[in-house]
């Protein structure tokens, strides 16, 4: 099963996560308290310790998600706790319509959708990118004049200097609640795929045919062991690589037709090491988008093939091809479709 990682930037935070996760049942391994600054090297150390996805918050699930390539899944505060905020700030302000300031990461906001209608407030939101520039942006906001700010310990403390009364912002067990349950379906999903392919790959490497998989560039993604065995290189060699560089007798017009959805199949006879293989390819359709291409390699039975009595009678006969078929170079697209009939 796919682990889950729980990392808070203060104990509080992860004491009331202990309770969600003894209420939802979850199994979070790997749960700890850590610093910004250490946000990257944290949840690196948690893959390492096993885990698979991470769950954090504000900056530091900023940080992790643009310096790793981690499963995120980032706690954001429930509208619930927003309009906590905004009510308990009213009553603080004691206005009919105040001005509330919130400065906060954007990947901590729900959809703010119409509480401004719903408190009776005038909301300011500015959306810091990293934690220093907490004073510009308060700088920027005072020129809307607000009653009180909403933000994280840096924000209030600075704007307590600028002579705002402050109310700073913390997740209640809601967030981390909606944070956790949406780490255990992405646990579930990725488990599901994980299981999807291993099957994908057994059914490939069991297959009595080659198994080629393109993406929409028509560049090589998957081979099975067979196709490996053919090429005489492994499927490292040769991920990534166009298919017509392994295969050039493909025609790439052709290619580009399947995956721009101008035709439905291609079939061409290939020869590799002297044995004559029958190549499909079919376009792999999803949600009426085209995501790339399946070819299959079949061996061309001895029922199919020429007697090789009659075919070693013409090579002493001197009836040898000196050219190939790639050698007809043609704009006519009669012609073309000859060719590809022959071939």
């Amino acid at each position: 099963m796919m682990k889950i990682a729980l990392l808070v930037p203060n104990q509080e935070m992860l004491d009331i996560a202990e309770g969600v996760i003894k209420e939802l049942q979850i199994d979070i391994g790997y749960r700890k308290v850590i610093q910004t600054v250490d946000a990257v090297n944290e949840a690196r150390q948690a893959v390492e310790s096993g885990s698979h996805i991470v769950v954090a918050r504000g900056y530091q699930a900023k940080l992790i998600k643009a310096y790793t390539n981690i499963p995120l899944v980032e706690m954001r505060l429930h509208a619930q706790e927003v309009g906590l905020l905004l009510k308990k700030a009213k009553a603080m302000v004691k206005k009919e319509v105040p001005g509330i300031g919130l400065i906060v990461f954007e990947n901590m906001l729900c959809d703010m959708s119409h509480m401004e209608e719903l408190f009776g407030v005038h909301l300011y939101i500015a959306y810091l990118d990293k934690i220093e520039d907490s004073t510009q942006k308060l700088y920027e906001m005072s020129k809307h004049h607000p009653d009180l700010i909403i933000g994280g310990e840096i924000t209030c403390r600075e704007a307590e200097k600028m002579g705002y009364p402050t109310l700073f912002y913390t997740s209640t067990k809601e967030s981390i609640r909606e944070a956790l349950q949406a780490a255990k379906k992405m646990a579930y999903a990725a488990e599901a795929e994980k299981q999807n392919l291993a099957q994908f790959e057994t059914v490939l490497d069991t297959s009595f045919s080659g198994i080629i998989k393109i993406n929409a560039e028509g560049n090589i993604i998957v081979i099975n062991k067979l196709v490996e065995n053919l090429i005489g290189k492994n499927a490292e060699e040769v991920i990534g690589l166009s298919i017509t560089d392994v295969f050039s007798e493909i025609d790439i017009m052709a290619v580009n037709s399947i995956l721009q959805g101008k035709r439905e199949n291609y079939t061409i006879s290939v020869n590799i090491r002297r044995q004559a293989w029958m190549l499909m390819m079919a376009p792999i359709q999803y949600d009426e988008q085209i995501t790339g291409a399946i070819l299959s390699l079949q061996k061309v039975s001895g029922a199919v093939r020429k007697d090789k009595s009659l075919q070693r009678d013409m090579f002493l006969h001197g009836f040898v091809a000196q050219t190939t078929f790639r050698n007809i170079y043609t704009e006519n697209q009669q012609m073309k479709n000859i060719l590809e009939t022959a071939k």
